[in-house]
């Protein structure tokens, strides 16, 4: 199998919610705490699709 990219769209949303959350919560967790409703909110206000 070869990876290969392609542009996010907004069907990518959940998985990336997910995966921001599996591979930030252990750091943020230590540095700030870990507030769900705060970091769902970060990550749906900074979620530009376009850009990534």
């Amino acid at each position: 199998m070869t990876p290969r990219l392609r542009p996010a769209t907004e069907a990518d949303h959940a998985f990336l919610w997910r995966l921001h959350c599996e591979a930030m919560r252990t750091y943020v967790e230590a540095t700030w705490g870990w507030d769900e409703a705060d970091q769902r909110r970060r990550f749906d206000a900074t979620f530009e699709p376009e850009r990534v």
